[in-house]
């Protein structure tokens, strides 16, 4: 089952007067599963925290189903199926013909082993557990030792306007449609009550160094930063703060990685937004100082210095798992090599002050 996971790490935890270097990663999707994979093979589970977008959250025949969430998981414990990019590794889809032969234009890939999944969480879920709970047992029965936490217990969704006038759910937008109409308008629906689930924000708070996967900006990592609470943690935190560009522009793309594009394009066009990492920086600027610039988009770096990022160009594409393990392997050696010279600092103030 942890196919991946249990091997050895090559960063260790360490300790400066007591705290211990942790890592805090908000992510979401398939970008954010890439990274965890990634990092999962270079550094140690026990200090890494994965907040995890919601706004994918989407109801069916009385199911929750946590796109995001599940993703993270089925990355981190091997179980995903790699060659697709989501649901389980030798998934059937039974389920999903016989439901097609009463909602034929029924859409949503629903796997039979990934049912399983969605079942049990809609159980707990309505016998009153909370969302970041039943994430917790989740983790723990696929065997995974990071900590996993939705950005909040309330359900949240993803709801997209096209110029068309037609309200459609971001799976629907991206599975159904596949992100061809334009859009006008991006709502997440229940965020204006929503609160940071628990642990959110201490995760926000202790860790050393917090990274933003390379997600989609708008359908992943917005939804999170709405949250009430936490944009402004992370405002206060801003100095550790590093985003990874989710575009590279001087890269062509594999056919299966078109639609996720065209996915940020559109969304980022509905914020008035050309799709560049230059985009990504303007969204992420009051509340991050630290951008990882594919190294083929250098021409951007001068940009994201007038934005005040201290910029790193990396080459940041990461489609094998040889690619994600030498990229988490290159970003935390920057990374993690800033954040111990910080806790080293103050670990010497604290003992000058003795």
């Amino acid at each position: 089952m942890n196919r991946g996971v249990l091997i050895c790490k090559e960063f260790r935890l360490q300790q400066f007067d007591g705290k211990t270097i942790m890592i805090c990663v908000i992510c979401g999707g398939t970008g954010g599963a890439r990274l965890a994979r990634g990092i999962s093979h270079v550094y140690d589970p026990a200090a890494l925290t994965y907040i995890c977008n919601v706004g994918d959250n989407i109801q069916f025949f009385g199911l929750s189903i946590c796109p995001d969430i599940d993703a993270i998981i089925y990355y981190l414990s091997g179980s995903v199926d790699f060659d697709r990019g989501w649901g389980l590794h030798d998934e059937s889809f039974n389920l999903l013909e016989s439901l097609r032969l009463f909602f034929p234009d029924f859409w949503f890939g629903l796997g039979d082993k990934d049912m399983a999944t969605h079942i049990w969480r809609s159980e707990l879920l309505h016998n009153g557990a909370s969302l970041s709970e039943v994430t917790v047992r989740e983790s723990q029965r696929w065997g995974i030792q990071a900590r996993i936490i939705p950005a909040t217990d309330t359900w949240v969704e993803t709801w997209i306007e096209t110029v068309a006038h037609a309200a459609l759910h971001y799976e629907e937008y991206f599975i159904r449609y596949r992100c061809e109409p334009r859009v006008s308008r991006i709502r997440y629906m229940g965020i204006e009550d929503s609160r940071p689930a628990p642990r959110v924000l201490e995760a926000i708070a202790s860790s050393s160094t917090i990274l933003i996967a390379p997600s989609n900006p708008v359908a992943s990592v917005l939804p999170i930063i709405s949250v009430p609470g936490i944009r402004e943690a992370l405002v206060s935190n801003r100095e550790k703060i590093w985003a990874i560009s989710p575009i590279i522009e001087a890269l062509e793309l594999p056919v299966g990685e078109r639609i996720r594009a065209r996915s940020r394009e559109r969304l980022l066009a509905a914020f008035g937004l050309p799709h560049s990492p230059v985009s990504v920086g303007q969204l992420y600027k009051d509340f991050c100082s630290h951008f990882v610039l594919d190294e083929r988009d250098f021409v951007c770096k001068s940009q994201f210095e007038e934005m005040g990022y201290d910029v790193h160009l990396l080459r940041t594409d990461a489609l094998s798992l040889e690619r994600q393990i030498d990229f988490a392997r290159e970003l935390l050696q920057i990374t993690e090599g800033i954040a111990r010279a910080g806790v080293e600092s103050v670990s010497g103030e604290q003992t000058a002050r003795r």
